[in-house]
């Protein structure tokens, strides 16, 4: 006699295929990260707006960082098309480490 578990059917299915085409993966988390970002930095406006962030508002620098960023989304659909899984995720991982690294040298130098 068999027991009959619906939810160890579930995870089975959400399991990575192996015929499934090998961009999906980076694709899938590309636009994962992508979307939890926006909410993110959604969440921060109130809060900045509150602690008067936005008062020194540059629309010059603007002008320049908007077309910027819809070029890089543009460029980054496509290389997420054309870089192997492997080489994908290894430069995610070394952008997060050199962010970090930043991020440290930044608190260190404000605290000392």
């Amino acid at each position: 006699m068999s027991v009959y578990f619906p939810a160890k059917q579930a995870t089975r299915r959400l399991a990575p295929c192996p015929t499934e085409p090998r961009t999906r993966r980076v694709v899938v988390f590309a636009g994962t990260s992508t979307i939890l970002f926006a909410i993110v930095n959604a969440a921060k406006i109130v809060p900045y707006w509150q602690l008067r962030q936005f008062a020194q508002f540059d629309v010059n620098l603007a002008s320049w960082i908007v077309p910027a960023a819809i070029i890089g989304s543009f460029v980054g659909r496509k290389l997420t098309k054309v870089v192997p899984d492997k080489l994908f995720f290894r430069l995610v991982e070394i952008a997060l480490l050199g962010l970090s690294i930043k991020l440290i040298l930044d608190y260190v130098s404000a605290a000392g």
